[in-house]
């Protein structure tokens, strides 16, 4: 079969759950003969806004589009005529018998519809909340509580003090480095990116930074567009139940969604039996960003009154250097190391040195794949009870839940590993799904799907 799938974003520049899922179900469906290739959303300064730029990934078509993020509104957040336009070139350029959507941030929800007026047959994975929430997709009321739920009012209130787009010095910006990059041939992204943390000091708490007022009657647009793009899907996928149900109580219609686990490339990891010590090493690997809870960890750790434990915190900082630089100065005096971003092809050896994960993030996530990971190498974590966290950790036999956002409930967890190592050697994490496992199942979907269409 001919497959397109589409992304938000796409490795090797971007390395967090959804892109590097949709990179390996790639590589493991073109093993089996089928032909693949990726339309993704990239930010590049140096090109214009909009350009459809061509490549490849492992020997696979890639088509990039250039998005900027040069948004002015909430609806140019969720519809980009530009992304339609170069989005149609791809379809007639490479001609899919199915596309799967893996995401739509940064893209255009009038993508699905596209892709069926084209004859394609249309599939999407929900990897997060990003339908019914456009604070890109993490249900986190103002970035700092937990949402029951959307509510056009409430929307448009949270979404008021949230960052969707360029500020209108960052416009200003691109549109500069966009002319040399086309007209001159200067590059200037590295420059960019250096610059990165001076730009946010000097818009720390300047009102462009708050790009838009959202009213309820935009939230309310949005919806409608996004109904009338899953409209167009034939079949939805769901790693966790916590997804399916929100959105089914969205709209989305029960009889096409489907749950279907995340798999993982089970063979680069080794399951090796642990036998825990003094001191016990704990392990936090995941972007460091507020909603992930890592500030969490960090006080938990400040409240461990010297038990023999340490914790190394692997991870990328440049997405929030300030929340970064906060952390670093809150770890002084624990056991907590901070040992920077880690190429995917480290992580087996990542989690191998440690004795026990911590997923202490403060939203719902969804099937998050560092717990995958960590279960295929045989090492129990210890998560928040919220969500997708809270159906893959089991009490007692896989790990151990806490409070979502609760520190002092975290560090008690901690004291009690410390002093009892041999405690964690008596845990049986699960094996994860695998990647082929995964990749049968989609197969047999695809298949029926497009002979559907073929009779």
């Amino acid at each position: 079969m001919k497959v397109l799938f589409v992304s938000h974003l796409f490795p090797p520049r971007h390395q967090a759950g959804a892109e590097n899922y949709a990179a390996r179900l790639m590589r493991e469906l073109g093993r089996r003969d089928h032909e693949l290739a990726v339309f993704h959303s990239e930010k590049i300064i140096s090109r214009r806004d909009g350009t459809l730029v061509r490549g490849e990934f492992e020997g696979m078509r890639r088509y990039t589009f250039v998005n900027n993020l040069l948004y002015r509104s909430l609806a140019d957040s969720y519809e980009n005529p530009a992304a339609e336009r170069a989005f149609a070139e791809v379809l007639q350029e490479f001609d899919p018998e199915l596309v799967h959507f893996h995401h739509l941030l940064h893209l255009s929800a009038r993508l699905p519809e596209l892709a069926k007026r084209h004859g394609a047959r249309v599939v999407m994975t929900l990897h997060d909340f990003w339908l019914q929430c456009p604070r890109f997709g993490q249900m986190l009321y103002k970035g700092k509580e937990v949402c029951t739920g959307p509510e056009d009012q409430k929307c448009g209130d949270c979404l008021s003090n949230f960052k969707l787009g360029q500020s209108a010095v960052e416009r200003i910006g691109v549109g500069v480095a966009s002319f040399l990059g086309e007209h001159l041939g200067v590059d200037l992204a590295g420059l960019a990116e250096r610059m990165r943390p001076v730009r946010q000091r000097m818009e720390a708490g300047r009102e462009e930074t708050r790009t838009f007022e959202i009213t309820a009657a935009e939230v309310r647009a949005r919806n409608h567009t996004l109904a009338d793009a899953c409209a167009a899907v034939d079949q939805f996928f769901s790693p966790s139940r916590v997804v399916r149900d929100q959105l089914v109580g969205w709209g989305l219609p029960a009889d096409r969604v489907r749950c279907s686990p995340y798999g993982l490339d089970v063979e680069r990891f080794e399951r090796v039996p642990r036998a825990p010590k003094k001191p016990v090493r704990v392990g936090y690997l995941g972007t460091i960003s507020a909603h992930k809870g890592v500030h969490v960890l960090v006080a938990a750790a400040k409240l461990l009154d010297g038990a023999a434990l340490t914790i190394d915190i692997y991870g990328r900082s440049s997405y929030y250097p300030e929340y970064a630089r906060s952390l670093e100065q809150a770890a002084e005096g624990t056991p907590v190391r901070f040992r920077g971003e880690l190429d995917p092809a480290e992580v087996p050896r990542a989690l191998h040195d440690i004795d026990v994960l911590v997923v202490p993030s403060l939203w719902y996530e969804n099937s998050p794949l560092t717990i995958h990971e960590a279960f295929a190498s045989g090492l129990p974590v210890i998560a928040s009870d919220l969500g997708g966290m809270k159906e893959l950790v089991q009490p007692g036999r896989s790990g151990f839940l806490f409070p979502a956002g609760d520190a002092a409930a975290l560090a008690a967890i901690l004291r009690r590993l410390a002093a009892a190592p041999e405690t964690l050697a008596d845990l049986d994490p699960p094996q994860p799904t695998s990647i082929g496992e995964t990749a049968d199942e989609l197969e047999v979907v695809y298949g029926a799907l497009v002979n559907r269409v073929n009779r």
